[in-house]
């Protein structure tokens, strides 16, 4: 057989590699993805983007330090897509408000299209603050959780870095931002005209006297302004602080007057970036664990001591590969138990309710003409003789992906898809999982639990099978190994699962299945 090098790339977000502590500002992505709950305190693994539960008890948390700042910018939508891009991008720097401001932007100039005499034009102005650090005060002492410390105690560091993840959260930073947006409309002779003026320094300037006020409140009837507010982790805890709502100038410079209340609260704020520590560079750990004990060997016939920064250069990189397959384990089981749940959803219903039932994309939206698409073509095909096809992505028909996921499909249907799902994730456990979590835990040197200080995964045969961290891999017993193909269930029944698992089932009472929802005939007829 042909054998060919494996070359194992690690791509890592942007940290400093040479240094303890590391930055890790995206991915993964914390402005967005509210389902991520970074804390200090909880474990992360560089590998996956995971986090974990917290593992210590960090006491007192530093108070942050704080940069302010406020500025505006006025468009013209008139001006060519590509500079005001430009300029936003300049006044925004990678703020979380930038492509709320870019929307309103590329909506503003698509309207504006349709002008002849007069512009639409867009004043932003952000209220911006960094809050920083708050970070573990070590001085005051930190110390592990119960159940960590019993782990601990009896030198299970495998269980720990699964517990913990292989790094935990020193410290963080936050942001927390106020965005208005006023869009206007000028005619072309006052595009740089006095009005614009007098309304930038209302927007600028909160405390301006009732004349320049009065005179920017005449701008901005007669230029059909609107003002829209929006905030970025901000505090509305206090029932003291205004709304974020304005209708009219007035309004807008009194909401500027108390807001600093919902920007200004240590603690409060999108999590903008996190400093990372490895456990193996936390000194708590260390004394813990007995890293800087001495661990030596024989080689050449003479005591040699084993090297502390190579103990915790492997700790760190086995700690990520043991998040690494524990995620790729988490991900053929939750698929598994998802099978199962939606298997035990469609069993639930009667033949006649599958027959008038159909499901749902979850991910795609559906009209009229896919749910008559799916209609016709399941009254059309032959379900005998073929597999899923990617006419069924948009809906699928309830009996059709009880057939499909049953196995019906396959080459051999003496046994259900779910069993062959079972013993296919039970071999991968068997032969890969156990065996190279079980040679990470082992002794070395005479030092209970040393392996995963002394040796890296790579030169451990059990764990030296990068295929084997793959989700969509398989064992396969005559490679010893894991590959990708030929799958030995040619369902894809993944993708089924992904996009229809667990079933919303919609009703349709002209719908039907070819003769498998002809009831009338007997079911090892159809």
């Amino acid at each position: 057989m042909l054998s060919l090098p494996i070359f194992v790339v690690f791509c890592l977000p942007h940290y400093g590699v040479d240094a303890a502590s590391q930055i890790v500002t995206n991915p993964p992505n914390f402005f967005f993805d509210l389902n991520l709950s970074p804390t200090i305190g909880a474990g992360y693994s560089h590998t996956t983007g995971d986090f974990y539960p917290k593992c210590i008890e960090v006491g007192d948390i530093s108070d942050p330090h704080m940069d302010y700042t406020y500025n505006s910018v006025s468009i013209s939508t008139d001006v060519s897509t590509e500079f005001n891009y430009y300029e936003l991008r300049q006044m925004f720097d990678h703020r979380i408000s930038f492509y709320k401001a870019w929307a309103e932007l590329h909506g503003s100039t698509e309207e504006n299209k349709g002008r002849n005499d007069s512009s639409k034009n867009i004043l932003f102005a952000l209220l911006a603050v960094n809050k920083y650090y708050e970070t573990i005060d070590e001085a005051e002492g930190v110390e592990y959780v119960e159940d960590i410390a019993a782990v601990l105690q009896r030198l299970d560091f495998v269980s720990m870095v699964q517990m913990c993840g292989p790094h935990f959260v020193r410290s963080l930073t936050r942001t927390s931002e106020i965005l208005t947006i006023m869009t206007y409309v000028s005619s072309q002779n006052e595009v740089a005209g006095s009005g614009q003026n007098v309304l930038h320094s209302a927007v600028m300037n909160f405390d301006i006297g009732m004349e320049l006020l009065n005179d920017a409140e005449a701008f901005a009837s007669e230029s059909q302004l609107m003002v829209t507010v929006s905030g970025v982790g901000i505090d509305l805890s206090d029932g003291d602080n205004s709304p974020l709502l304005a209708s009219n100038l007035e309004d807008y410079v009194d909401l500027m007057d108390s807001v600093y209340g919902m920007v200004g609260t240590p603690g409060v704020g999108t999590v903008a970036s996190l400093e990372i520590v490895s456990w193996a560079h936390f000194q708590h750990f260390q004394q813990a664990v007995g890293l800087k004990d001495i661990m030596s060997y024989i080689s050449g016939g003479r005591d040699k001591r084993y090297p502390d920064a190579l103990k915790q250069l492997n700790f760190i990189d086995n700690a990520e590969h043991i998040a690494s397959v524990e995620r790729t384990a988490r991900f053929k089981l939750f698929l598994q138990n998802t099978l199962s749940a939606c298997l035990h959803e469609l069993w639930g219903l009667s033949g006649l309710q599958r027959c008038r039932s159909y499901v749902l994309n979850k991910f795609n939206s559906t009209d009229a003409t896919k749910h008559d698409d799916m209609s016709s073509f399941s009254e059309s095909w032959n379900q005998n003789k073929t597999a899923w096809h990617l006419n069924e992505r948009p809906e699928i028909h309830a009996e059709r992906l009880k057939w499909l996921l049953d196995g019906s499909s396959e080459t051999n249907t003496t046994e259900f898809l779910i069993t062959k799902v079972i013993r296919m994730n039970k071999k991968w456990i068997r032969r890969y999982y156990g065996p190279c979590m079980s040679a990470l835990r082992g002794s070395k040197y005479n030092a209970a639990g040393g392996a995963i200080f002394a040796q890296h995964w790579t030169t451990i045969s059990e764990c030296f099978k990068p295929s084997c961290t793959f989700p969509t891999s398989f064992w396969d017993d005559d490679e010893s190994n894991c590959i990708f193909g030929p799958r030995p269930i040619s369902t894809p029944w993944e993708n089924i699962v992904g996009f229809f698992c667990v079933p919303d089932f919609q009703f349709d009472p002209n719908l039907s299945w070819g003769t498998n929802c002809n009831l009338d005939i007997p079911r090892n007829q159809r």
